[in-house]
């Protein structure tokens, strides 16, 4: 499947989406174009997200359609490369396209209630994108250690200098911190209770730690580590993504002082 929220004029503003929603009956008739939709191209179907009343915004106007492919109306466009080689995100396009009343997520009766589904959503997900920023600052730390301890510099492993020691001291306590914050939320999320601002903290704190602890291990490796030879000017460009994806760092902290009260 994909998760058709974004579009060119609703990313982090995701309650202004421009896709509409028209009732007919028993149908529902989707017009709009959603972009940066990953899987966009090979997913059995789409959760669309559009707007049934653009006046009432979160607040009871937008819903979310299961989207078959394959359905009149609906059609994969251009695809859209970022910094790091691979598939890609792609363009969704509506037209006219038509949907039964069952395609609603939930149901009939959920009309109006999309943008809650998406912030559902979107909490396990930023849980997601939180423990795969600490599984990849785990690996690249990994790769610091074993090349602080094995390469000798003026007589001495490099990792014996104290400007190196701190590059791998902060990234250490930096994961330790991130893991926890994780564990925490998923604990609460396996319990059933809600996250909105714990998923957001762990997001927006893994992914903020992640760059830093990437960056650091590019740094003891020197020139050797900006060079292909090695995994981590990969990861570097992979990596920067995921402080925009799933709500950028600045939306994440706008939920938490919303979650709040402020």
């Amino acid at each position: 499947m994909c998760f058709a929220l974004t579009e060119p004029d609703a990313g982090s503003d995701a309650q202004n989406i421009r896709t509409t929603a028209t009732n007919d009956g028993d149908m529902w008739v989707l017009n709009g174009r959603k972009h940066f939709i990953t899987n966009g191209r090979h997913a059995d179907f789409a959760l669309v997200f559009a707007a049934n009343d653009r006046t009432l915004k979160a607040q009871g106007g937008i819903t979310a359609f299961i989207v078959e492919k394959g359905t009149p109306g609906f059609s994969v466009g251009r695809g859209q490369r970022g910094m790091v080689d691979g598939e890609g995100q792609y363009e969704l396009l509506f037209e006219d396209c038509r949907v039964p009343e069952e395609n609603v997520l939930g149901g009939p009766s959920n009309v109006g209630m999309g943008f809650y589904a998406a912030m559902q959503f979107l909490a396990m997900g930023r849980l997601s994108i939180a423990a795969m920023c600490n599984g990849i600052a785990d690996y690249c730390l990994s790769l610091g250690i074993e090349y602080a301890k094995s390469r000798i510099a003026f007589d001495r492993p490099i990792g014996k200098n104290q400007y190196v020691q701190g590059h791998i001291v902060d990234s250490i306590v930096e994961l330790k911190a991130s893991r926890l914050i994780t564990y925490e939320c998923a604990d609460k999320y396996d319990r059933g209770e809600p996250v909105i601002q714990e998923s957001s903290i762990a997001k927006l704190y893994s992914s903020e730690m992640v760059n830093r602890v990437v960056d650091r291990m590019i740094q003891v490796h020197g020139g050797m580590g900006w060079m292909r030879d090695l995994p981590l000017e990969r990861i570097y460009r992979f990596v920067r993504i995921f402080t925009l994806v799933e709500g950028t760092s600045e939306i994440q902290k706008y939920i938490i002082a919303k979650s709040a009260g402020l």
